[in-house]
């Protein structure tokens, strides 16, 4: 059989052939026109809680995702990570929009303090049960910050960071926890007062709230002392990360009042304190820390 086409109907062919409808795909066959739709539909539910967070997801995480130079690594798995919290009823803000700003953050070139991949890691083994994903949350809404600036823990009262290598250990079972260390500086910061801690490590159990240390020192300068010469060492100690507060049992105090240094316990506190509206300066005594 012999098949003939007139002019016009060749030219109908290739036409209706032109105008069947592709699917944009990066060269890892993710669903762009997805992507952008997730985005845009994240960036509706989150509307109604922050117009700010709405605006940033359109502004700075959208061109990153749609950009050509996207790690396909990280494209791959941001709407696996949040069709999974749907699936657990994991808000849009400030949970999933916590995991969409850490998204960002690794898209964006910025250094930083945790690897993506172990971040992700960590969040799609927490996205694995209903109760760990609860007790995950804390660590999810910070993302960003945790990435970036090495915050772990924020209340209306207090932020907690640590300033030196950060960690993600993944368990079999149970929630993933932050390793902080082994040697580096662990901040409470108040209104008006930090609380530091030099020379610390452990971990921070995000079901629990709590931040189990290894060693720590706490120096005087805050009180206006030479910190090289007044403070205290420690072992072993647990924070409640509620409060800007530590307590030790046992601590060593070195100070430039005594030959020897003396054992007792170590109190300190990050409280609000008057201050000089124009410096910024401390017009009150410190009340901590404390030495009994």
């Amino acid at each position: 059989m012999v098949l003939r086409f007139t002019l016009p109907l060749l030219f109908l062919i290739i036409l209706c052939v032109w105008c069947v409808p592709t699917f944009a795909q990066d060269d890892t066959g993710v669903d762009l026109v997805s992507i952008e739709k997730r985005v845009m539909t994240l960036s509706k539910a989150v509307e109604r809680f922050d117009r700010d967070a709405s605006r940033f997801l359109e502004k700075e995480l959208l061109p990153a995702l749609l950009s050509p130079e996207v790690d396909p690594n990280i494209l791959s798995v941001f709407e696996v990570r949040l069709d999974r919290m749907e699936a657990l009823n994991i808000g849009p803000f400030p949970e999933q929009f916590g995991y969409a700003r850490s998204v960002q953050a690794a898209l964006s070139g910025d250094s930083l303090l945790i690897p993506f991949s172990a971040w992700d890691a960590a969040v799609d083994h927490a996205l694995k049960g209903r109760r760990t994903a609860r007790d995950f949350q804390p660590l999810l809404v910070l993302g960003k910050d945790l990435l970036l600036d090495g915050v772990f823990h924020r209340t209306q009262s207090v932020t907690w960071e640590f300033e030196g290598p950060m960690a993600m250990a993944v368990p079999d079972q149970g929630t993933p926890r932050l390793v902080l260390g082994p040697n580096g500086t662990l901040r409470a910061l108040a209104k008006g007062d930090t609380l530091v801690v030099r020379q610390t490590g452990g971990e921070y159990d995000v079901a629990s709230e709590r931040f189990e240390g290894r060693s720590g020192r706490v120096d005087w300068g805050r009180s206006g002392w030479d910190p090289e010469k007044n403070y205290a060492d420690f072992g072993v100690f647990s924070v409640r990360l509620k409060s800007p507060s530590i307590a030790v049992d046992s601590a060593r105090f070195t100070t430039e009042l005594f030959p020897d240094p003396l054992l007792g316990q170590l109190t300190d506190k990050a409280r609000a304190r008057k201050r000089d509206e124009r410096t910024g300066a401390a017009q009150d005594v410190a009340r901590y820390p404390r030495f009994d």
